[in-house]
């Protein structure tokens, strides 16, 4: 009865439309009302509030490198997570030390370096070489997978995991030989087209959340790969051509840009 008064006394003031509307309200009408509710700065404010992407754009836009590294945090111990409850013959059973370690690289290490690579990579190719519109996604996947990143950051995450997990130096050097190639090879199963349709459709300040939920995928890869125990790589045969499978990305939509 609350709703019926007001919107009843709405239209009294305006001539012969009360009637109308009290007896066979229009969905026209109705809708005219609720999108004039809508637009009232106290409702957007408080639905923007509870609106969880709208918040994280917010977040995003106030405190870049802050937003990405709690992100790529928890996307990184969710990978792990997977990994290690997905494992066949997990003998050693959960290690919250592992899944630590995948926390603290994700977020520590792992999203200030991509922050950093993804705006130098723009700068590099769109102002520096001024590449054609058209090539650009291309020409940024070339330095991203084959140029400097991928290659470097597959040392880094090898050599700061060998840290971490307490190894000494001949040790972390002889596992990242041991794990390097497999690890490249996986990552250009995944990563080349992916960042195709990254720098193609997604703009510079999200291409990083692009990338975030496709690791959610690539962390649980990394956590077979670098299992402590000796079938690790053998996994990763199995792993690989189902990622061939997962991600054959004909799969996003077509119009879109970390």
């Amino acid at each position: 009865m609350a709703l019926r008064r007001t919107v009843s006394c709405k239209y009294i003031s305006q001539p012969g439309s009360a009637r109308a509307v009290w007896i066979n309200p229009t969905r026209c009408e109705i809708g005219k009302y609720c999108s004039r509710l809508w637009r009232s700065s106290a409702v957007t404010r408080v639905l923007g509030r509870r609106n969880p992407f709208t918040w994280y754009n917010e977040m995003l836009e106030k405190y870049p490198i802050r937003t990405k590294c709690i992100t790529s945090g928890v996307l990184y111990g969710v990978g792990d997570y997977i990994a290690q409850r997905a494992m066949a013959n997990n003998e050693n059973g959960f290690s919250d030390k592992r899944l630590l370690r995948a926390v603290i690289y994700g977020s520590v290490i792992m999203a200030p370096l991509a922050h950093v690579h993804f705006n130098f990579l723009e700068w590099l190719v769109v102002e520096k070489i001024a590449a054609r519109a058209s090539l650009v996604p291309f020409v940024k996947m070339f330095f991203d997978q084959f140029g400097y990143w991928a290659p470097a950051i597959t040392v880094v995450y090898h050599v700061s995991m060998g840290a971490m997990e307490g190894l000494s130096y001949n040790e972390t050097v002889e596992r990242l030989k041991k794990l390097y190639w497999p690890t490249l090879k996986a990552c250009w199963i995944i990563w080349p087209i992916v960042m195709v349709v990254n720098f193609k459709l997604i703009p510079v300040a999200h291409q990083l959340n692009f990338c975030l939920a496709v690791s959610l995928v690539w962390a649980t890869i990394l956590s077979v790969i670098r299992a402590p125990d000796s079938s690790s790589l053998s996994k990763l045969e199995e792993v690989e051509p189902a990622c061939a499978e997962v991600l054959p990305v004909s799969h996003l939509p077509v119009d879109g840009a970390q």
